[in-house]
């Protein structure tokens, strides 16, 4: 691989000439390689399912790019070292949200108690759902949880009074802002 510099022939150059040498943009700079190989033998359904999924979020970064409250958002971020707000959205594309803890410690199923959502998204998390559930499987009650002090932290205020904890299901859903999903559960 090689830097072209102070070329004005070469410079902002792209693709392949002849067979041999690829020519490609990244940031100011124009790189040089050797041509890749074609491989003769057809892909695995493995391989061709990843390459789907990196033109869906090809996709998902060219449409976000272009909107003011995404730019808005990544504005302040720190670029990579050849990277810009592309190469961030389809990073954020390809990294869903973990929901990575539940903190009940002050629960005791009455209403008005906060349950506490740890999660966390390379590039944020857009909103935290919980839901509670009985032990035959009945809806108890579901909301947003609010922004905690913490951008990590979401809390959630209960409604309704459960007055049998055992077997009740609480459920944590992160979701990014391409749209992706995290869950985690606790069974008390």
């Amino acid at each position: 691989m090689a830097k072209v510099r102070n070329n004005l022939l070469l410079q902002g150059l792209s693709g392949t000439l002849g067979k041999q040498l690829t020519f490609r943009q990244v940031g100011n700079d124009t790189i040089v390689s050797m041509a890749p190989a074609k491989s003769e033998k057809p892909r695995s359904p493995r391989q061709l399912a990843r390459q789907a999924l990196f033109a869906e979020a090809n996709c998902y970064a060219r449409a976000q790019a272009a909107n003011p409250a995404t730019q808005a958002r990544f504005a302040g971020r720190p670029h990579k070292p050849h990277g810009g707000l592309h190469t961030m959205l389809v990073a954020d594309f390809l990294c869903p949200p973990t929901v990575q803890a539940l903190d009940l410690t002050g629960y005791s199923g009455e209403p008005g108690q906060l349950l506490y959502v740890t999660a966390t998204d390379n590039y944020g998390v857009a909103g935290v759902h919980v839901s509670l559930t009985d032990a035959t499987g009945r809806a108890v009650e579901e909301g947003p949880a609010a922004p905690g002090p913490d951008v990590t932290q979401w809390c959630y205020c209960t409604t309704t009074r459960v007055p049998v904890l055992s077997g009740l299901r609480i459920t944590a859903t992160a979701t990014d802002y391409p749209g992706h999903t995290g869950h985690l559960e606790v069974t008390l």
